[in-house]
């Protein structure tokens, strides 16, 4: 998902991407490069929780490209297969299973008189890892609702902005930073809140 090199995108150095990385042993890793960020961070999700956890410990978690991080963890054994994508729109648990909603590919539905991309999500994928010992079974209902959580239709009906703060007047959005963004229109709030957490590992959109 890197983006060409123009005059209409020297606002961002590159479009985020994102390889969710399991293992034999089902193990995940989120190996995050934001397009805020020079680095490559891995992010594991706990087989147990399904919380997100991440150290910034260079060599472990923070890596100069994606190639590097996904070499480490196949030294490692951690790697059976990579589903590629170009965001992390959101992560949760929901009893025994933890989802992370990726946006596998995007296209540029604007770019703004400043130069930041808004971007629309054309194709997604929600990957689904059944956790070890889960703290919490869900009833048929539950399991039921998260069901049609996932089966949500996503595809050209969201944006997002990585770079720019989208949820306010364009005249005020400059006096925001996109830790702070107007909740009311930031349609993945509660999703993407385990990513907020991560502070310059978030790989998933800005608002949007």
């Amino acid at each position: 998902c890197a983006a060409g090199a123009s005059e209409g995108r020297r606002a961002m150095r590159h479009r985020s991407s994102v390889a969710v990385v399991e293992s034999d042993r089902g193990d995940v890793h989120l190996v995050l490069s934001p397009a805020r960020s020079i680095d490559t961070h891995v992010i594991r999700v706990c087989g147990t929780t399904g919380w997100l956890e991440y150290g910034r410990v260079p060599g472990l978690d923070v890596f100069p490209s994606e190639a590097t991080a996904v070499a480490h963890l196949k030294a490692r054994g951690l790697y059976k297969q990579a589903t590629l994508g170009c965001a992390v729109l959101g992560c949760g648990t929901f009893g025994d299973t933890a989802v992370t909603l990726i946006a596998r590919k995007v296209r540029a539905a604007a770019v703004l008189p400043n130069g930041h991309e808004v971007l629309t999500v054309v194709e997604a994928q929600w990957i689904r890892v059944t956790l070890r010992n889960p703290a919490a079974v869900l009833t048929r209902e539950e399991r039921a609702n998260v069901q049609s959580l996932t089966e949500i239709p996503l595809e050209n009906l969201y944006f997002y902005c990585e770079t720019f703060d989208v949820t306010r007047a364009f005249a005020h959005s400059g006096d925001h930073s996109l830790a702070d963004p107007d909740r009311e229109w930031v349609w993945n709030e509660r999703l993407s809140a385990p990513l907020r957490g991560l502070g310059g590992a978030r790989g998933g959109p800005g608002p949007g």
